[in-house]
């Protein structure tokens, strides 16, 4: 048993100019000359800092997105640096427990990996009620949570189910503290479009690795041109809310559905895949569990969780050949340096 602590929850944040001032204080000393002589430190003219923090040449490093857990490229090598990646504007913050359960690539055979979905599918999920596929929908979800940084695509994954006490939350908070380590945190449903613009573009600006949707009225299918844009799109731009200003953002951010009955209309319905939990008796929060607490369970494996999962990404044999040709980002594309900003 290889039990993680939870890491640290991170945001991305715009700095303030006083902010920025200090930060360029840390590095550089300004000084005035008086008049016996002397040196004298003072701060930064506030239209130094202005200037700075409105380069546009690309000269200053931008940050996109963050990650807490190493990224398989498309090569099969692991991305994994401490700090920024400034060639795909990734801050890494991979706490270093994280590291040491990460497999290596030539162990990753086809056993291991069959080893890996069989215990994925027959010990974490086992109390899950889906079928082999809907485990493995939950297992691509999984997968999608950790290297979302690096696609350029991202289907939006529905948990559904035909009543109540079906497992749907308890699914969907495994899946969040297995691969990220914390509690989801769930934001409601609105029918008004406009409100979900402005909730869509609040995550992307904070670098949140996922959305969860919830409080959706039973049998709703769903269709909205926001979502589906940001599914097919490296990033995301609208306006900055309050202000007049368009802000740009990384689109990285997975979606994922709580409902009974819900589905996906229009567009979205090609850019989803829907995992569907079964119920078999009138009160199936009442069957039997292997696990008495599914979700203890995973935070007391993450690391075995996480290690599975990994040994399936680095596993894959088609990595440098099919998911190259399907836009994975080797090599930065997709990501251009002057990613987030605004104009």
């Amino acid at each position: 048993m290889t039990k993680l602590p939870p890491p640290a929850q991170w945001v991305l944040s715009k700095m303030t100019e006083m902010e920025v001032a200090e930060m360029i204080e840390r590095h550089i000393d300004f000084y005035t000359v008086d008049e016996d002589g002397s040196e004298r430190s003072v701060h930064l003219p506030m239209q130094f800092v202005r200037h700075f923090m409105r380069r546009d040449d690309g000269v200053l490093p931008t940050t996109v997105a963050y990650a807490t857990m190493p990224l398989v490229l498309a090569d099969g090598n692991l991305l994994a640096p401490k700090g920024l990646d400034r060639l795909r504007g990734i801050q890494f913050l991979i706490p270093d427990a994280l590291r040491a359960i990460v497999p290596q690539p030539q162990d990753c055979t086809p056993e291991r990996v069959k080893a890996a979905m069989e215990f994925l599918c027959g010990e974490w999920l086992v109390d899950v009620t889906a079928d082999r596929t809907g485990k493995a929908l939950l297992i691509a979800a999984a997968l999608s949570l950790i290297e979302r940084s690096l696609l350029t695509d991202r289907p939006c994954f529905f948990i559904t189910a035909g009543r109540r006490g079906s497992g749907k939350s308890t699914a969907i908070i495994m899946l969040i503290v297995g691969v990220i380590g914390d509690m989801p945190a769930a934001s409601a449903w609105s029918s008004n479009e406009e409100e979900r613009r402005k909730a869509l573009m609040s995550h992307f600006i904070l670098g949140m690795p996922y959305i969860l949707w919830d409080n959706i009225p039973r049998g709703l299918q769903i269709s909205c041109p926001h979502i589906e844009r940001s599914c097919t799109a490296a990033y995301y731009s609208d306006r900055r809310l309050g202000v007049s200003e368009i802000a740009r953002a990384s689109a990285a951010t997975i979606h994922l559905f709580n409902g009974n009955n819900i589905g996906a209309k229009g567009d979205l319905a090609s850019r989803s895949l829907n995992i569907r939990l079964s119920a078999d008796r009138a009160d199936p929060e009442n069957r039997a569990f292997t696990h008495p607490n599914p979700i203890d369970w995973t935070k007391n494996h993450r690391g075995d969780i996480l290690a599975a999962l990994y040994t399936i990404l680095l596993g894959n044999p088609q990595l440098s050949t099919t998911l190259a040709d399907f836009g994975l980002l080797a090599s930065g594309v997709g990501f251009p340096n002057q990613f987030f900003s605004d104009s």
